[in-house]
């Protein structure tokens, strides 16, 4: 069979996949540290209003970033019928019987493609609502709190502008990803344009493995994500950790040393460890954490901290 026609039978490139995870490992990141910088300030001024808008957007970023998980899970629905169909293949389907399953394969592949294009869509109004909600949160400190200029100030943190760099630059990742799908639809929809021919029983064996193959790793990458979706919307649990301060530092240690995520699971870099203790806390450990470390890691963090006021 030549290139043109095995092409679309071809599963895509995993890497695609694993691109869409990073986004979604990333946005996590920056949305937890954001968290975490607003947490400690909590300890100084109790600002329910500014507590809400974080999770207003954490909310929103997460209900978002699951239009990701649908792309990987529909992608994995397609391996799956296609790792079926090469079984069909080797079972003597005739080219009737290849006809007959068109439509299953272009309505396969017009899932995926649209649920690329509702992520699109999604990733473009969370660009919208991070500057609006960094709007807010500027509003409700500059009343409220003496310590507003700590947190917009000139310093050259990238937390917030390299959250608003991954979400804008997500649309190219994910119409990567859309582009061999929509091929394949396009291939579909033109029965004419089918071979005669039938690939040999080697070429069908090639095909089938690496569609398997493609399935079960979606499975595991669609599992990471979802998890990774659900952090974004619940946000971080920090007061669980009781050495706070040492947990940070191992968790930024942790995220240099692990720079490639396509091969990590879905973790929370920032505080990494922050479930591992030897024994539960007490009372006063909590006290401890929740009035002296914020105050020291307060004033150290949200000095370096910069918000974007507008895109």
């Amino acid at each position: 069979m030549d290139e043109t026609h095995s092409r679309p039978l071809l599963p895509p490139d995993e890497q695609l996949f694993f691109n869409l995870k990073d986004i979604l490992q990333t946005i996590m990141e920056k949305l937890d540290h954001l968290a975490l910088v607003m947490a400690a300030n909590q300890d100084l001024h109790p600002l329910p209003e500014a507590r809400t808008a974080v999770r207003s957007l954490q909310m929103a970023a997460g209900e978002q970033c699951g239009k990701i998980v649908h792309i990987i899970l529909a992608g994995r629905s397609y391996a799956k019928l296609m790792t079926e169909f090469m079984d069909s293949l080797s079972a003597g389907l005739d080219r009737d019987g290849l006809l007959e399953q068109v439509s299953i394969f272009s309505y396969r592949c017009e899932t995926v493609t649209e649920s690329c294009d509702e992520a699109v869509t999604g990733m473009g109004l969370l660009l919208e609502e991070i500057p609006a909600t960094v709007r807010r949160l500027s509003t409700i400190l500059g009343e409220s709190s003496n310590d507003a200029g700590l947190v917009f100030t000139g310093e050259n943190s990238q937390l917030v502008n390299d959250l608003l760099q991954v979400v804008s630059r997500s649309p190219t990742t994910i119409r990567a990803v859309r582009e061999p799908f929509q091929e394949a639809r396009d291939y579909y929809s033109n029965t004419n344009s089918f071979p005669t021919g039938f690939p040999s029983q080697e070429e069908i064996d090639v095909m089938r493995k690496r569609w398997n193959d493609l399935s079960g790793t979606l499975g595991s990458i669609g599992e990471d994500a979802g998890q990774l979706a659900g952090n974004i919307a619940l946000g971080p649990d920090i007061l669980k950790a009781p050495r706070l301060a040492e947990i940070w530092k191992t968790g930024v240690a942790e995220s240099a040393n692990n720079k490639n995520s396509a091969t990590g699971s879905a973790v929370r870099r920032a505080i990494a460890g922050a479930s591992a203790t030897d024994d539960p806390p007490t009372q006063d450990e909590h006290d401890d954490v929740k009035t002296v470390w914020w105050r020291i890691w307060w004033r150290r963090f949200v000095s370096c901290i910069t918000f974007k006021h507008s895109q």
